[in-house]
């Protein structure tokens, strides 16, 4: 009875987890319980449960020894376990070590509990420390232990290189290693690598870290995640995407295969770089795609669980926004003014900043919103726009609907989709209703509690009150279709118009685009215009310059009016750009005074740089004074404040 006893308080003393530990004086007490073992007083029911649980190859005592082990505080602790162990049998050591034999055990579980812990107290120094694995390594390799003397002179490296930033130092430790362990040795090759990745020097980091991810090193799933980022990192830096976005999805597969709760959100975060890196290679289809797995696994984990899972919520949904910023060319800025901004394995950063826990999380609904709008504006079509209903966990948003119109009529526009144009303008209609009659933009739109349901459509009084919009928005559909060549479109327009409601159109408006008439307002005048350059684009006649010029000029207002400047003016640019050649090839007996204004002229054509923007404004404005136009002062002071 009394033998059974001790048994039960030594492996309660060596089982238990505590704050404190004890130390390294658990040796011990694990001598203690071997002789016990070894004793021939415990009852034969004892020892065949013993024999029961060790089948496996893990020796009760050794997990035990593990245990005490991986709550060490000091690494010289360690190493007066490490002595212990040099001093004991070698049948006895050969227990306590037989864990790290299995699978289900690591043998850097034997020293990473007392790095951590100096690590995590900042008492860490570089010479002693690195001085002390090196007697560690020594000893595991007078006890043929391999794997734990490699384990050993890793640590020295890290301890040199990441703490007293000795690079050359640590290198040299890890040469010497591999000339003694093997030159391939995968841990020492996969540390020699964190190194040159420590240093910048990504292009020998991703030399060494192909070797392990193409020869299949036999490293923990955890560590090949962690590999597949630096190496997917070391790639990007050096401008090759495609390579990245295969180690970035090598890392992910790996977090997944691990079955570590913990690396669920480096898995997701890894997903969203290799999209990404797609991106950066100009397949900007697959990232949409891509992104669209993202925010489906999002949902397998909540912003609150820890540190990575906020992290991975909060920089998806900024990669979001600058996807868009890209998209677009717009800048897109945080609350704090700053632009937003974005670095190679951004979301599957596995050391976040602690204050980003704390950081507002838009409801899932509307990062959906916001890959539908980055799609729409890339001019793509993934599907996410179209099935945006099936992708809302709780349905539609408000606030989402009124961020994706916009985005729906620049698609429209830019690919002369007369459907989806139609769509748009019936949307933006409704949305701009909606706004007013809910007391204006602020007080209708709060992105940080959105309102649930659908937009309801616009009623006559509002869609007659927001006719002047409705009939800018199809007059800058069918411009950009004319400096497109895409003038089938218009036919197009005006039969889907016949038939779709949800928005106010005179009917004199439409028909000036089909036949000459009456032009007594702005807008009836432009679409004679645009009729006329229909007509002259499917002849072999010209306008004049002077039309070339009005058309633009008032393109590009209703353009600034609309919010889609930079659309027009993108189009634009390579048609106004080919008119003048015309113009001054046929038409120079039209102009007034060309000559004294030629070389403005081919300076404003042939500047590659700036914006279309810019391009468009300086063109204009160098034609300007050849036209003969009476009002040209007022006209120059309007184009000065074009956006540029």
């Amino acid at each position: 009875m009394r033998v059974s006893m001790s048994l039960l308080i030594y492996s309660k003393l060596l089982l238990q987890v505590s704050r404190a530990g004890l130390g390294a004086n658990f040796t011990e007490i694990i001598s203690e319980l071997n002789n016990l073992l070894d004793s021939e007083a415990l009852p034969a029911e004892v020892l065949d449960g013993i024999r029961y649980v060790e089948k496996e190859g893990v020796t009760a005592i050794g997990f035990m020894f593990l245990n005490q082990a991986r709550q060490l505080s000091k690494i010289d602790d360690l190493h007066r376990v490490f002595v212990f162990l040099d001093g004991a049998p070698s049948d006895l050591r050969s227990k306590l070590l037989a864990p790290f034999k299995h699978d289900d055990f690591e043998v850097d579980m034997l020293v990473t509990g007392a790095w951590l812990r100096e690590h995590d107290n900042g008492t860490i120094e570089s010479s002693v420390h690195s001085a002390t694995f090196g007697r560690l390594e020594e000893l595991a390799a007078n006890w043929g232990e391999t794997d734990l003397a490699v384990c050993c002179r890793k640590y020295q490296a890290i301890i040199l290189d990441e703490y007293g930033n000795e690079k050359e130092g640590a290198l040299a430790v890890l040469d010497d290693g591999l000339s003694k362990y093997g030159q391939t040795n995968s841990e020492l090759v996969r540390a020699k690598a964190k190194v040159l990745y420590r240093s910048e020097d990504h292009k020998g980091s991703l030399e060494l870290s192909k070797i392990l991810i193409e020869g299949d090193a036999p490293l923990s799933d955890v560590e090949k995640a962690f590999l597949g980022r630096d190496a997917a990192i070391s790639a990007e830096k050096q401008g090759d995407f495609e390579t990245a976005r295969r180690y970035y999805l090598y890392g992910s597969d790996a977090a997944k295969k691990s079955n570590v709760s913990d690396m669920a959100a480096m898995r997701v975060g890894l997903l969203a770089d290799a999209a990404l890196a797609s991106w950066h290679s100009g397949d900007r289809l697959t990232c949409l795609q891509d992104f669209v797995a993202v925010l489906g696994e999002l949902n397998q984990f909540k912003p609150d669980e820890t540190l990575r899972t906020a992290h991975c919520h909060a920089i998806t949904r900024h990669v979001l926004l600058w996807l868009d910023q890209d998209a677009t060319s717009e800048k897109r800025l945080l609350e704090d003014g700053e632009e937003t901004k974005i670095y190679p394995g951004c979301v599957s950063n596995p050391e976040p900043h602690p204050e980003i826990g704390s950081r507002f999380v838009t409801p899932i609904e509307m990062a959906w919103y916001m890959l539908a709008k980055v799609e729409n504006h890339a001019e793509l079509d993934a599907g996410i726009t179209e099935n945006l209903d099936r992708f809302l966990p709780n349905g539609p948003v408000i606030e989402g609907q009124i961020l994706l119109a916009s985005s729906k009529m620049h698609k429209a526009i830019a690919t002369s989709n007369s459907v989806l144009f139609a769509q748009a303008l019936r949307e933006t209609v409704a949305n701009l209703a909606y706004v007013q009659a809910n007391g204006g933009h602020q007080k209708s739109f709060n992105i940080e509690n959105p309102t649930y349901g659908q937009v309801p459509a616009a009623s006559r009084e509002q869609q007659s009150a927001l006719r002047d919009l409705s009939e800018q928005f199809v007059l800058l559909f069918c411009v950009n279709c004319v400096f497109l060549g895409n003038l089938g479109a218009i036919n197009h327009l005006l039969e889907t118009l016949a038939s779709t409601s949800g928005f106010s159109m005179r009917p004199e408006l439409l028909d000036r685009l089909q036949s000459s008439g009456p032009t007594p307002d702005f807008y009836t005048d432009f679409s004679q215009l645009v009729l006329q350059e229909k007509l002259f684009a499917e002849s072999t006649e010209q306008g004049t310059p002077r039309q070339m010029f009005e058309l633009s000029f008032k393109a590009l207002q209703i353009a600034q009016q609309t919010g889609q400047y930079r659309l027009v003016a993108e189009a634009l640019l390579p048609w106004v750009v080919e008119r003048w050649e015309f113009v001054w090839e046929r038409q120079r007996f039209l102009l007034t005074r060309p000559s004294l204004h030629e070389s403005s002229i081919k300076t404003a054509m042939n500047n590659e740089v700036g914006s279309p923007e810019t391009k468009v404004a300086e063109i204009l404005s160098a034609i300007l004074p050849t036209l003969g136009i009476g009002n040209q002062r007022e006209l120059e002071e309007i184009i000065a404040a074009l956006p540029r």
